[in-house]
């Protein structure tokens, strides 16, 4: 799911995973640049559809994994 959250900025929601015994919800927020890039910040799994509406904004050029847990997910 990929929601508008205000002009050139998107909430992906991901899966529940499990984390240490609890549910812990993941999303990651897809920004588009003045220059038209997108700029992913905590990346997901997207799964074809979602990486095809995120295709459909702009080429993905960064990636910014907020922590080391994120590449897990």
């Amino acid at each position: 799911m990929l929601d508008s959250f205000a002009e050139n900025l998107w909430i992906a929601e991901g899966n529940c995973v499990d984390f240490h015994g609890f549910p812990y919800p993941i999303r990651s927020v897809v920004v588009r640049l003045e220059n038209g890039d997108i700029w992913i910040w905590s990346p997901i799994d997207f799964g074809e559809a979602l990486a095809a509406k995120i295709e459909v904004l702009g080429q993905v050029k960064h990636l910014i994994s907020p922590n080391k847990f994120t590449i897990y997910f």
